[in-house]
């Protein structure tokens, strides 16, 4: 097993946190309604940018599937799709307030000279004949999506992250135009959140990130609710200030942003320190 892109992995994956591919992406668009007969009809778009891997799946040799989960009520189910686009229906008594997806693609049989122009020139200078991939295998994974089924989401649950290679080391910005809100990184910023989601997701040190990057994009997007009448995020921030007895339509909420994002985050500073200084973590 060759060491690459600080991880251990046996053959080149397509994920937004590695090289392996250069800067083809991969990711998947979702779309959830609920229906009269108690269904949520999900509406699944994968966005893959290797030609090699889409090639692979053409040929049945791999194909794309989507984890499902809810939060709120621990469900779980894994729909593979032999296509890019597909329909698919859960019982909307399993799931509530939003849904939690990871896109793959994987292996549908063993691969033998897993090998591609679009890898990375360290893994073809070190096997030039390329990998040897099990069935099953995981060749692309992307971003959890966050899709909210009600009115009643979190704030969070419309926000997303994403790499954005005009954003420097250590810098954010914040995008409104969307029907989700989305925060940039660099790319390197965003390799290390998604190194530290998955190596510990609910750590102090992710506490202090929430309060960093979701505080002051909330509090923006406060100030921006008058000029977004009617998209996903805009609902959803509507109704997170009235269950906290704000009025949406008040002409002083601009103004006051600043409190109203600490309010609907339940005071995400005040976690983040209790989350440092709690005796329990068994540090000095």
């Amino acid at each position: 097993m060759m060491h690459w892109n600080n991880r251990l992995f046996p053959y080149p994956l397509l994920a937004g946190w590695t090289d392996d591919y250069g800067d083809r992406n991969f990711r998947v668009k979702l779309e959830g309604t609920l229906s009269a007969k108690r269904k949520i009809n999900l509406g699944i778009h994968f966005e893959c940018g290797s030609e090699f891997l889409k090639r692979l799946v053409s040929e049945k040799r791999a194909q794309y599937a989507l984890v499902v989960s809810c939060p709120a009520t621990a469900a779980r189910v894994v729909i593979p799709s032999p296509f890019e686009t597909t329909l698919y229906d859960l019982d909307a008594d399993d799931y509530t307030k939003e849904l939690s997806s990871i896109p793959y693609i994987v292996s549908t049989d063993e691969l033998r000279g897993f090998a591609s122009d679009e890898h990375a020139a360290e893994f073809r200078e070190a096997v030039p004949d390329g990998f040897t991939v099990a069935e099953g295998g995981i060749l692309a994974a992307g971003v959890t999506v966050r899709t909210p089924l009600e009115a009643e989401a979190d704030a969070a649950s419309v926000i997303d992250l994403v790499a954005d290679d005009k954003v420097p080391v250590g810098g954010m910005s914040v995008d409104l135009d969307n029907e989700r809100i989305r925060i940039a990184l660099s790319r390197e910023d965003t390799a290390r959140v998604e190194a530290l989601r998955q190596k510990s997701p609910h750590s102090r040190e992710m506490a202090l990130l929430f309060s960093s990057l979701y505080l002051p994009t909330v509090s923006e997007a406060i100030r921006a609710l008058p000029d977004y009448p009617g998209y996903r995020w805009t609902v959803v921030l509507e109704n997170a200030l009235r269950k906290k007895g704000i009025d949406p339509g008040d002409e002083a909420l601009r103004d006051d942003a600043f409190s109203h994002a600490q309010k609907i985050l339940e005071f995400p500073i005040g976690r983040a320190l209790i989350a440092f200084t709690d005796s329990e973590d068994g540090e000095d």
